[in-house]
């Protein structure tokens, strides 16, 4: 942001045989475009999960500070990093607050004489629901694979759920 302020105010009304057009605001604008393929490539979608949003909006609210700051903006600066903070922070402890869907795929490994209605009797013990289910029998070595695509709405963080969960499902 300093160098294309330096380069503006500069070069501001000489002209010699070509004209030459500064515009301080073209490097803030490249700024932001290469800011946003950064923040694209923090954001990550694996199964039913989309990860990186956070990271990908703090990258980006972080290059809006810096470029206030370089332009000069230190006041905006200031106040933008502090909001910035505040919303990181409180958004944070919200967000245990309030239930949520969660997507999961649940991966059972058994013996081949489990009886596959008491497993999803025990899934559905927690309130979740099952949206898809697919089970692969091996008998040369009498295991059976079975995958829970499951839906939970819960509050707080999925971890405990999905430890109480196996806890349920080892016994």
């Amino acid at each position: 942001m300093l160098v294309s302020e330096a380069l503006a105010v500069s070069y501001a009304g000489k002209t010699g045989n070509s004209v030459l057009s500064t515009d301080p605001g073209r490097i803030a604008a490249q700024i932001i475009t290469r800011i946003g393929f950064l923040g694209a490539g923090a954001i990550i979608k694996h199964d039913f999960t989309i990860r990186g949003l956070t990271t990908a909006a703090c990258i980006w609210i972080s290059a809006a500070i810096g470029m206030s700051a370089g332009a000069g903006f230190f006041e905006f600066a200031i106040v933008a990093t502090f909001i910035d903070l505040l919303c990181l922070v409180l958004l944070h402890r919200l967000e245990k607050k309030y239930a949520k869907d969660s997507y999961r795929i649940l991966e059972v490994e058994t013996t081949n004489n489990v009886n596959i209605s008491e497993l999803i009797d025990t899934v559905k013990r927690e309130n979740l629901k099952i949206l898809y289910l697919d089970n692969k029998r091996d008998y040369d070595e009498n295991k059976m694979l079975i995958k829970f695509t499951i839906r939970l709405h819960y509050k707080g963080f999925t971890d405990k759920l999905s430890h109480i969960i196996v806890k349920d499902l080892e016994k």
